[in-house]
């Protein structure tokens, strides 16, 4: 996986806060041969829709979270990748996984 940043991220010199202005969602993001992939894998009826329509609605998610003023950060996701982390963890491809996959990840996959 590699990290996109959609909207600049600025570094934090000083003791750990935690304000909506520090928050960065990362989202995950696949490509056309990826997301056939995660399908071929997953029972998730969300990983079953064709791809044109996942990525419209991505955008969609993408753009109503900058309108409300956070910040993301696209996670280029292999789709393989992805599923041996579910085995590992013994847990179902799903987009509940999914979503626990790209917050354990380190910040330089």
């Amino acid at each position: 996986m590699t990290r996109k940043p959609t909207s600049p991220v600025p570094g934090n010199d000083g003791p750990a806060s935690s304000t909506l202005d520090d928050l960065v969602v990362r989202v995950p993001w696949f490509s056309r041969s990826q997301w056939l992939v995660l399908g071929q894998h997953s029972g998730d009826p969300r990983f079953h829709m064709p791809y044109g329509q996942w990525r419209r609605e991505a955008k969609s998610s993408l753009a109503s979270i900058h309108r409300a003023g956070i910040r993301t950060c696209k996670v280029d996701v292999d789709a393989a990748s992805f599923v041996r982390w579910c085995c590992t963890m013994d847990e179902p491809v799903t987009s509940a996984a999914l979503a626990r996959y790209i917050t354990a990840c380190p910040d330089d996959f």
